[in-house]
Parts: C-alpha cells; structure tokens; sequence
C-alpha cells in the first residue's frame, strides 16, 4: 500500500478550507476570495508562476520530501529560516504562500481527476460481474458518503472555481508535471 506523503494533510487542509469558505456561484469568484486575490496583488502570471516552479524545490519543508522527514506530530509552524530564505529568494511570504496554496489545491483537484479516471479504466477492464458487482458496492458505498464521488469532486471543483482565479488555474494545469516535480511527488501518487 502507497504512503501518502506527509504534503497530503497540507493539500487536504486547503481543500477543507475551500470547502468551508461557503458555497459562490461555479466560475465566479467569492466575494472573500476575490479580497483574498486583491490583498495578495492581483491573480500570479506565468513569470511568477515559473520562479515559484523554480525556487519551491529548494524549500524541502514545503514538498514532499521534506514533509517525509519531519518528524510526526511536529511544529506546525515553519521555522524562521525557512521565512528568511523565502525572503532571500525575493519573494513576500504572503505571495509565496498564496501562490502555493492555490497550486496544492488544483494540484489536488487534478490528482482526484486522475484517480477516477484510472479507476473508470480498471472498471471497465473487469468482467462484466465483477463490474457491476464492484458499481454496486460503490454505490453503496457513496451513499453512506453523502453522494457519488463524481458529484463530490464535481462540487470541489465548483468550490475551486469560486475560490482559485481561471487564469491561476489555467496556469497550475498548464505546469502541473513540474509543479508535481518542484513538490517531490513521485509519478506513482
């Protein structure tokens, strides 16, 4: 069984922060994220985007790589060094950190995308007993979730859009492999 990396609990909390930020129309963002866009000076650009894809990977308390070796039940809290090296590279922890919020969150979103569709694949490879046996335990399974795993990622993708600017998004999906390599996700996660 694959380990997640410690770097999940981080992406789950921004997830659950999206999720508990309220309900906004898909596509249009909240009138609290848009104060959030404005307060961290605007939506990132693809400059930014590619410093950030370039200087993450020297921060390894901010990829996966570094999570793994923290020790668990450690301080959340990352250490000033870690601040005074951000700084060093130029940047303000707020842009930095809102620049990395926004891509673990699409970041996320992708990888729950890429999980359902390599468990369609593997569904419909199956025999068609096994196939409709495994639907069938899903379903119930899904029920005793609150709903289908489609309509959950399809509100969290709702939530996204109403949280993540359209030109960040485009951005994170257009360099997610390298995103997925300046975090130190191995290919199989």
């Amino acid at each position: 069984m694959q380990r997640c990396p410690a770097l999940c609990p981080g992406i789950a909390l921004s997830l659950l922060l999206l999720l508990a930020a309220g309900q906004a129309q898909a596509g249009t963002l909240s009138e609290e994220a848009r104060l959030v866009v404005e307060a961290a000076g605007g939506p990132f650009t693809a400059d930014e985007f590619e410093k950030f894809l370039a200087d993450l990977p020297t921060i390894p308390e901010l990829t996966a790589l570094g999570a793994e070796n923290t020790e668990a039940g450690g301080n959340a809290i990352l250490p000033e060094e870690v601040l005074d090296t951000i700084r060093d590279m130029g940047w303000t922890e707020e842009r930095f950190f809102y620049i990395y919020s926004h891509a673990v969150t699409v970041l996320s979103l992708d990888q729950m995308n890429q999980a359902m569709e390599q468990m369609r694949a593997q569904m419909a490879a199956l025999p068609e007993a096994e196939r409709q046996a495994m639907e069938q335990a899903m379903d119930t399974m899904s029920e005793a979730l609150g709903g289908s795993m489609s309509a959950q990622v399809q509100a969290l993708k709702d939530e996204i859009d109403s949280e993540v600017p359209a030109s960040e998004q485009a951005l994170i999906l257009n360099n997610v492999d390298q995103l997925r390599t300046a975090l130190g996700i191995p290919d199989e996660l």
